[in-house]
């Protein structure tokens, strides 16, 4: 329905400046991977994983409420560029 219908609104917003997020959220939530089956698909480390799907969690959290804002703190690492 409409949830469903914001998540992937979300999700193609996030992609739009972090592909890899939005990837390690639709091997998660749609392809029922787990963090170390991803860390493995993607060559990342689970740790990274799990700092990257909390990052992306926030992120979607907040467009979805109505916060409809660019790359943030909340979401790219100080190592990535831009």
């Amino acid at each position: 329905g409409e949830t469903l219908m914001a998540l992937d609104s979300a999700l193609n917003e996030l992609g739009k400046f972090d592909e890899r997020k939005t990837k390690i959220i639709e091997l998660r939530y749609f392809g029922g991977l787990d963090q170390e089956e991803i860390g493995l698909a993607l060559g990342i480390s689970p740790a990274t994983i799990r700092r990257e799907q909390r990052k992306a969690e926030i992120w979607l959290r907040s467009f979805m409420s109505g916060v409809r804002s660019g790359p943030s703190a909340a979401v790219q690492d100080h190592h990535e560029g831009p």
